[in-house]
């Protein structure tokens, strides 16, 4: 009697039911052996999905997956079960980025999670098909999102992040970029890219935008420094002539003490007393001296 029902349950024949759930086909050998088991045990006759219906499933299987899943029923659950499971892994990878905020679909990530998550929870493969068959417009437009998605994540999104550092720095110079024409347009159209929700066709734009700016902020940069450089090395000169002028009154014969104290000397009519023994030049200056 046991092989008997193991041989209808392996060709899908019957189920078999315990406290209300099916028996996967991996534990049905050690819940059938146990005499305890054996009395909670149901055997149902399982519902097999219309052949037209699993003809339809497979088309939209092809549709959604590019790829045409096997013509059983069973075959064709663990087709499109394995399918759902491989997506599921890549936008839970992928979710962890877009949820920063700096990259995008966001939003197509959960919903399609969500949906996904609802298919796999169908553990027979009838509610399964059937399932997957109610979901057909969410799961072709999944479809095309993923694939887009997918696309951006392995393969877009080196130049994505060299988008958005080049933004970032040329951001510390905006005011003089956007005053050149050619540089205002494109640092807008990369910021339209940061910012559109489904970005996937316009990314491939980004590295002739940053030539573009590039080549215009290294102008501008190179021009502030060759000013700047000027600015320092005229007030190098004024002040290479500003610390010649004591020289002046060595030729007064003023002494060291005067000369580094800087005492007043005022002009007047009276001849100046002699500074050193030595007749002074500047006859109409009078010297005050510090005492």
């Amino acid at each position: 009697m046991l092989l008997l029902v193991a041989c209808l349950h392996v060709l899908g024949e019957i189920q078999l039911v315990m406290n209300g759930a099916p028996i996967s086909i991996d534990k049905v050998f050690e819940n059938v052996t146990a005499p305890r088991k054996q009395r909670s045990i149901t055997v149902v006759r399982r519902k097999m999905t219309d052949p037209k219906v699993l003809q339809q499933c497979r088309n939209l299987g092809k549709e959604v997956f590019s790829e045409m899943g096997p013509d059983s029923e069973d075959g064709l659950f663990e087709f499109l079960k394995s399918k759902c499971k491989d997506w599921q892994s890549a936008l839970s990878n992928y979710k962890s980025l877009a949820d920063t905020g700096n990259y995008p679909g966001q939003a197509e990530i959960t919903d399609g999670l969500s949906l996904i998550k609802a298919l796999l929870a169908a553990d027979e493969s009838a509610k399964f098909i059937d399932r997957f068959m109610e979901n057909k417009e969410p799961l072709l437009d999944l479809s095309d999102e993923f694939h887009d998605i997918d696309h951006f994540y392995r393969q877009q999104r080196p130049t994505w992040e060299k988008l958005r550092k080049a933004a970032d720095r040329f951001g510390l110079n905006r005011m003089e970029l956007e005053r050149d024409q050619n540089a205002a347009t494109a640092l807008a159209r990369m910021k339209d890219i940061l910012t559109a929700p489904s970005p996937y066709k316009i990314v491939h734009e980004a590295e002739g935008l940053i030539s573009t700016v590039e080549a215009i902020n290294t102008g501008i940069v190179t021009k502030r420094r060759d000013e700047a450089l000027a600015r320092i090395t005229n007030y190098t000169r004024r002040s290479s002539r500003k610390s010649k002028r004591p020289t002046a009154m060595r030729n007064c014969g003023a002494s060291a003490w005067f000369r580094s104290n800087h005492c007043a000397v005022l002009c007047s009519g009276r001849r100046a007393l002699p500074i050193s023994g030595r007749p002074c030049r500047r006859p109409n200056v009078l010297w005050t001296p510090p005492w």
